[in-house]
């Protein structure tokens, strides 16, 4: 049983953390790892259209947070100078591809109760 006497008053401030922790809109890390269980293959520059400025420290956080391993290849892509770079593409497939499905439906299936 909770003693209410000994709780904080309320205030401005822990009310607005409240409804911070309470929000329902997925942050970078939520809607990349959307992207990727969709079956998407994404490069740092391919990244930057989603929002996602750093993508490999959100594919390192993804697989410490949920245990998934993204695969990798190198690849040739242009950059915006029209030169060939070499870029990581970063993608999920077989158990950590179905992993982050779960993970992402999980998610959908809470938010719409």
């Amino acid at each position: 049983m909770i003693d209410l006497k000994k709780l904080p008053p309320a205030t401005e401030c822990n009310i607005l953390d409240a409804l911070r922790s309470y929000h329902t809109e997925p942050g970078k890390e939520e809607s990349m790892l959307a992207h990727f269980a969709k079956g998407m293959r994404l490069h740092r520059f391919s990244a930057k259209r989603l929002a996602d400025h750093c993508l490999p420290s959100t594919v390192s956080s993804l697989q410490r947070k949920h245990s998934i391993t993204f695969s990798r290849e190198w690849i040739e892509v242009r950059n915006r100078f029209k030169n060939p770079t070499r870029v990581k593409l970063y993608f999920l497939q077989g158990g950590s591809l179905m992993k982050a499905q779960m993970i992402v439906g999980g998610r959908a299936i809470h938010e719409k109760n």
